[in-house]
């Protein structure tokens, strides 16, 4: 039963992927995308010590595009640095937002991840957490290139921190505030 209710929890966090009436493309600032980001991790993050920044230029970033689909992949991306940062010396408890010539690059302080397993991290069903279930990153993944869009992993590695890119479609309209 625990299985399930963590199953509904997670897809529950999820659940805007699905949503696909009456969608529309909206502009979403880096400023925005922050503060949504603190409303649902600022507790946690003071918590586990972590260190939650953007540069300058990411809060002035301006993309018209789906909230529902770019924000639960934000989401998952700083819930996931959450879990490994969180065992990690305090000194290496950093996220970060920046913006990329491709689209947005999400990095963290904590282990990195070992270059054969680099690519298997996207696949249902693969984790390297205890008792992970690994739907997250392949969940996010998914409802990316529905909308022409990617997540990659730009530097595989074990010494190397966790630097993932967002690669935003090039139809959505995106500029500097």
């Amino acid at each position: 039963m625990l299985g399930f209710t963590h199953l509904e929890e997670y897809l529950r966090l999820f659940a805007p992927l699905n949503r696909r009436m009456r969608r529309q493309r909206v502009e979403i600032s880096g400023e925005e995308i922050y503060g949504y980001i603190m409303s649902i991790f600022d507790n946690r993050f003071d918590r586990h010590q972590i260190r939650f920044d953007t540069t300058i230029d990411f809060r002035r970033y301006v993309i018209k595009t789906f909230p529902s689909t770019l924000l639960p992949v934000l989401i998952n991306l700083v819930d996931n640095a959450c879990y490994w940062l969180a065992q990690v010396e305090p000194v290496r408890r950093w996220i970060r937002l920046d913006i990329h010539p491709q689209g947005i690059s999400v990095e963290n302080g904590g282990e990195g991840i070992e270059q054969r397993i680099a690519d298997r991290i996207f696949d249902f069903g693969f984790s390297t957490k205890p008792e992970g279930r690994g739907i997250g990153l392949s969940i996010a993944r998914r409802s990316l290139r529905h909308e022409n869009m990617d997540i990659l992993l730009l530097n595989p590695g074990e010494r190397n921190t966790p630097h993932f890119l967002i690669v935003l479609n090039k139809n959505d309209e995106s500029h500097l505030e």
